[in-house]
């Protein structure tokens, strides 16, 4: 993923996708929620995570190379 391009633009143009899990990775709905993209420009898969009000730290992000299988 190109370092120029701010992560927010990036979202705007890429489609959300559904995404549940456990609650064990997410840490308890309460407490962090994951969102998913898929950005056909670039080829990338983008996790979103979003803390909830008692965890500390930013949202932050993660990408990884997508793939369309037939």
């Amino acid at each position: 993923m190109p370092q120029e391009e701010n992560i927010e633009s990036i979202l705007k143009t890429s489609l959300r996708l559904p995404f549940h899990v456990s609650n064990w990775i997410s840490g308890g709905k309460e407490k962090v929620s994951i969102e998913q993209y898929y950005s056909e420009e670039q080829k990338s898969v983008i996790w979103k995570f979003i803390p909830g009000s008692g965890v500390m730290g930013p949202p932050g992000f993660c990408h990884g190379e997508g793939r369309i299988l037939p």
